[in-house]
């Protein structure tokens, strides 16, 4: 079972010696929300998982815009742009939420993710991984999505991939986990077959 810890600017000083001590095998940095608001906190989260032996991801966190024209492209080319510089080991992440994106219709939403998971493959030749919740997840029936790996959040004994995947390849099982006496933090596990498929290999 491979262990990943996911940061954000919430986490402002991660002891990433402890975390690897505690079997942390990556690290998967929040990159950036919407537009032209990255999170301040990406490189020093990068170094210090780095330093201490963890594989590097970065996620961005999708706006979906309602009434308006969509700018998933744009958002992407930001997101790729963090990803690239980092240098990361794991795929590019799109964070697709509820939260702040109420309002959007499923026809948005479809638009704005499809759009993202394209352009990121134009710019990055991988697929990204899309972490989502079975509860937040509208789009059940875009099958061609079925082609990004899953990372999926379930706090509950059981998690169960929605549709068009049939299995998670990355399950976050906790939003308030510690790590070495310290949090809270996002904890997720993956086996090594799931892990395998969250990776930027050629």
């Amino acid at each position: 079972m491979v262990k990943i810890i996911d940061v954000s600017g919430y986490q402002h000083a991660p002891d990433w010696a402890a975390i690897a001590r505690e079997g942390y095998a990556a690290a998967i940095c929040k990159s950036g929300d919407g537009i032209g608001s990255p999170d301040r906190t990406l490189s020093s989260h990068v170094d210090g998982a780095r330093a201490a032996g963890l594989a590097i991801g970065t996620y961005h966190y999708l706006r979906i815009r309602h009434q308006r024209a969509q700018d998933a492209r744009a958002q992407a080319r930001e997101a790729c742009a963090a990803w690239l510089a980092q240098g990361c080991e794991l795929r590019p992440v799109v964070d697709v939420e509820s939260m702040g994106n109420e309002a959007a219709s499923t026809p948005e939403w479809s638009e704005a993710v499809v759009d993202f998971v394209d352009e990121v493959e134009a710019q990055t030749g991988h697929t990204p991984t899309i972490y989502t919740s079975r509860g937040e997840w509208r789009l059940t029936a875009l099958t061609a999505l079925g082609r990004c790996p899953l990372w999926l959040a379930c706090y509950g004994s059981v998690a169960t991939a929605p549709a068009p995947w049939h299995a998670y390849d990355a399950w976050q099982y906790t939003g308030t986990g510690t790590v070495a006496g310290v949090g809270p933090y996002d904890l997720s596990r993956a086996t090594d077959e799931g892990y395998a498929r969250l990776l930027a290999r050629p």
